[in-house]
């Protein structure tokens, strides 16, 4: 069953933030369909040539999330 899968869906499976069962749907489709193939190793390399950069914030930043966090969580 050929399926068509948007870009934004193809990021996330190459940054790891797709389900289990999303993850094995898009690995079949990958392995099977050469235009998604296409589509994802074009992703993959574009990827693959962004800048490694590390961000860190600073410790001013995140205890102020953190604090926020505690006073809008639900109990």
């Amino acid at each position: 069953m050929k399926k068509c899968y948007p870009n934004s869906f193809l990021i996330q499976y190459l940054y790891g933030e797709t389900s289990l069962t999303k993850t094995l749907e898009i690995e079949y489709a990958i392995q099977e369909e050469s235009k998604i193939r296409d589509q994802f190793n074009l992703l993959k390399q574009s990827k693959d040539s962004l800048p490694k950069v590390l961000f860190f914030p600073k410790d001013k930043t995140m205890n102020s999330i953190m604090e926020y966090s505690k006073t809008s969580a639900c109990h």
